[in-house]
């Protein structure tokens, strides 16, 4: 309990503070607010504690504490460890002097709007409603982080649109095993930091709503980016419009959600027209970028394993700064074990998503491919589907290129003939050709007299045969299973060159070739034995 006079601008606080008002001083920039010692602005922090606390006798009304344009001022940490506050409290334009730890603090609201301090450090915190950290400026380098949560119990949102939190020896917020009732909000913020571990700390997080970076831009000289690796999230995540995230490590992916559970929405696109109001929200005319994310470190952009989503917007934008067809700036995404239901309108075409995966994906992986393409099948795409999985065979060529030419050449009679099972009718054109070439013999053949024609009854008179069995013994030579009898009428001359029979028994072993190549392909036999 304080043993000094209080200012008359403390008295005045602690009347507003029973009567449910706000203590508003005189407007300030925060740069004089940070430097002013004047009695109008100035306020202890242990009289706001024991005012909360009700070590001062007095009965505080159920709106809470209200101050705005106030200096805080201590000589140590303000430390509200394993307090207890009956009412919320409501700061609003104010400077600390001192960093706030509220470890344990029970309240049934926080709200730090606008207000300037070194940093904010609450594990195990229990906030009632919502914990406001709208426009929050940190100051201080702390290697706990700028703004510290680790197993935080907020049943209402966490907002920290609008921050800066700048930390050369930590994250920007630290929050592994945090809890929130609904949503959490950081838009329009901007963050640098030094952190090994992560800029943002999500890891096994749980969050009843949503996720909102938008036109965020952070910025990690020693690590990650977002670390939220297990963390659930009940709606969506959206790191898009225009949200900008500049990692540096080789060992964690700068968006790092590995195995993360997002019941909607996963968007790395322009978004979408924000609903309700944003602190500092943009304009409304301007309709943003893609997300853009980096890593100098030489690691993954981005890595998804394992992770699950309702509807997935990932556009090369977001990776890649161009479509060439050999690209090689160098930026890696993981997807292997990636679950989605669709594909959002932004980013549904197959060309994209099949650059992504030829020339950003960290190793081969056969299921992205297979995922995409059931994705797209359930949309009604075949064809597109069709193309994805060709794609995805033609990869795993690439990747494991067979020494045995006989192998390569199988390869490549799958890749143009059949499309690897997936455009089976790609043997029927061939078989046709087969037939034309056939024809072409047969009628040559006819025209130069170098065919006969064999009556049954006088099987030894000879005599040329006519067009229409010219044409069946074209049939019969090119088109397997199908058996007209011309060749029982009608055949080579048995002093034709032996040129002309190894033209007939080559035209019908590639009548067989591409005939079984259809039927393979047509039951999926040929799709069945290719291993992933």
């Amino acid at each position: 309990m304080i043993d000094r006079k209080m200012s008359e601008l403390e008295n005045a606080l602690v009347s507003k503070a029973m009567r449910g008002d706000k203590l508003i001083c005189p407007r300030m920039s925060p740069d004089s607010l940070r430097r002013t010692t004047s009695h109008a602005h100035v306020i202890h922090a242990d009289l706001i504690l024991d005012l909360l606390l009700g070590r001062l006798g007095h009965h505080l009304h159920p709106r809470g504490i209200g101050i705005r344009y106030a200096h805080i001022v201590s000589d140590a940490p303000i430390d509200m460890r394993s307090m207890t506050f009956p009412v919320g409290i409501h700061l609003k334009y104010c400077v600390f002097d001192s960093p706030v730890i509220a470890h344990d603090v029970e309240v049934p609201w926080l709200c730090f709007d606008d207000c300037e301090m070194p940093y904010f450090h609450a594990d195990r915190i229990r906030v009632e409603g919502s914990l406001f950290l709208r426009g929050l400026r940190t100051t201080g380098a702390h290697r706990f982080g700028s703004v510290r949560l680790l197993g935080a119990k907020i049943n209402g949102n966490l907002e920290a649109d609008g921050t800066t939190l700048h930390n050369t020896a930590g994250a920007a917020i630290h929050a592994e095993g945090i809890h929130i009732g609904r949503s959490l909000f950081f838009r329009n913020s901007d963050a640098v930091v030094n952190c090994d571990t992560g800029a943002v700390q999500l890891v096994n997080a749980t969050i009843g709503g949503d996720v909102r970076c938008d036109n965020t831009h952070i910025r990690n000289n020693g690590g990650p980016v977002l670390n939220a690796e297990t963390a659930h999230v009940s709606g969506s995540v959206l790191l898009c419009r225009n949200f900008v995230a500049e990692g540096s490590s080789s060992k964690i992916a700068t968006i790092n959600l590995v195995a993360a559970n997002i019941q909607s929405r996963l968007d790395f696109g322009s978004g979408h027209k924000l609903v309700g109001l944003s602190h500092h929200a943009p304009s409304p005319e301007d309709p943003g970028k893609p997300a853009k994310v980096l890593n100098s470190g030489q690691g993954l952009a981005i890595d998804l394993r394992c992770a699950s989503a309702t509807r997935l917007c990932l556009p090369p934008d977001a990776i890649c700064d161009g479509r060439a067809k050999n690209c090689d700036d160098g930026r890696r995404f993981q997807l292997a074990g990636l679950r989605y239901s669709t594909l959002s309108s932004e980013c549904s075409a197959y060309e994209p998503w099949l650059h992504l995966l030829d020339q950003h994906t960290h190793l081969y992986e056969a299921e992205p491919y297979h995922q995409l393409a059931t994705v797209m099948q359930a949309a009604g795409h075949e064809r597109d589907a069709r193309r994805v999985l060709i794609r995805q065979q033609a990869r795993r060529y690439q990747a494991y290129k067979p020494k045995w030419w006989p192998a390569r050449a199988w390869h490549w009679v799958k890749h143009v003939v059949i499309g690897y099972g997936y455009k089976p009718w790609g043997a029927l054109i061939g078989l046709g050709l087969v037939f034309v070439l056939a024809l072409a013999l047969s009628w040559f053949s006819h025209r130069h007299s170098l065919i006969e024609h064999f009556p049954l009854s006088t099987p030894y008179l000879f005599q040329p045969c006519s067009g229409g069995e010219a044409m069946k013994l074209a049939a019969d030579l090119s088109i397997p299973l199908i058996n007209t009898g011309g060749r029982l009428r009608c055949d080579f001359k048995a002093d034709t060159s032996h040129w002309w029979y190894l033209a007939g028994l080559g035209l019908q072993i590639f009548g067989w070739a591409f005939t079984t190549l259809f039927v393979a392909g047509f039951s999926g036999v040929v799709r069945k034995v290719q291993k992933p």
